[in-house]
């Protein structure tokens, strides 16, 4: 099982345009609006900084809060200040995913997504490379509610992350430049 996970990790290091850097996750902590990972890093020479995006093979999985050492803290997605921008694998749709912060489960609400756009149950959720934070096409979250009001602009959309927190072993952090990215900096699509 765990070689198969490594396997997988590897696999996603490889599809990864930028650096990135290995972790293994030693602890999590969960209060009510705060939700963490704690890592340590496989290179503890490597500086990691701040907002630095942190992904699994299952998908996005935070950014670094904060780091010491090889120890590293980082933000999950349903941390109620984690947020990413995001458009919808089958429809092209857009929205902004931003934690919920629920200490009794794992939600995250999908923000800013026009009533017009179509969106469904089961869809899902993509990082859209905007921000130039996350690498483009790295799946965030699961679409599990739709609520198309009768007026306003926007629609409610809630969904659950792709990454099942409880079972989170291991991570890279990607070792991005944001200030070197450009549009092609985006998952290398899988081959067949």
């Amino acid at each position: 099982s765990e070689n198969r996970r490594l396997k997988r990790l590897l696999g996603l290091r490889d599809e990864i345009p930028q650096e990135t850097l290995s972790a293994l996750v030693i602890g999590k902590d969960t209060t009510e609006y705060f939700r963490v990972a704690h890592v340590t890093l496989d290179a503890p020479s490597v500086e990691v900084q701040q907002n630095m995006p942190v992904v699994s093979v299952d998908g996005v999985a935070g950014t670094v809060l904060r780091g010491a050492g090889d120890s590293v803290d980082v933000r999950l997605t349903v941390d109620s200040g984690f947020g990413v921008d995001v458009v919808v694998e089958r429809t092209g749709a857009r929205g902004f995913v931003r934690g919920v912060g629920d200490r009794n489960r794992y939600a995250v609400s999908v923000e800013y997504v026009k009533r017009s756009d179509e969106v469904d149950v089961g869809d899902l959720l993509l990082t859209s490379g905007v921000g130039c934070r996350f690498p483009k096409g790295i799946p965030v979250a699961r679409v599990t509610k739709v609520e198309k009001r009768d007026f306003g602009i926007y629609q409610t959309v809630e969904a659950e992350p792709t990454v099942d927190y409880s079972r989170l072993e291991e991570v890279l952090i990607v070792l991005s430049d944001t200030e070197r990215c450009s549009p092609a900096d985006s998952v290398k699509p899988k081959s067949p």
